[in-house]
């Protein structure tokens, strides 16, 4: 992982991954941030570093774009760059 945060296990169930997916899609980075801060009992500081791992298209990297990234939770293989990969296709 190139940004030194430490990286987080989400545990977020299938709803407040849909609550997210839907705002990552709409490009509310500011609104998932205060999700997860205030109804889902992040810190401000692990909030923000989530959302920017948060890639919008699943199994494209979110920093270079390689298109082939296979798990939830991956270090892009192209630039080592940390994704959390989730499947929002639905929100699209």
């Amino acid at each position: 992982m190139r940004c030194n945060n430490e990286i987080l296990n989400l545990n977020l169930n299938e709803e407040q991954r849909n609550d997210v997916g839907r705002l990552l899609k709409q490009d509310k980075k500011l609104a998932i941030v205060t999700k997860l801060k205030d109804e889902y009992g992040f810190s401000h500081r692990d909030s923000k570093v989530i959302m920017d791992h948060l890639n919008k298209d699943f199994g494209k990297c979110g920093r270079c774009n390689y298109a082939d990234l296979r798990f939830e939770y991956i270090d892009c293989p192209k630039c080592n760059a940390f994704n959390y990969n989730f499947n929002f296709t639905k929100f699209a």
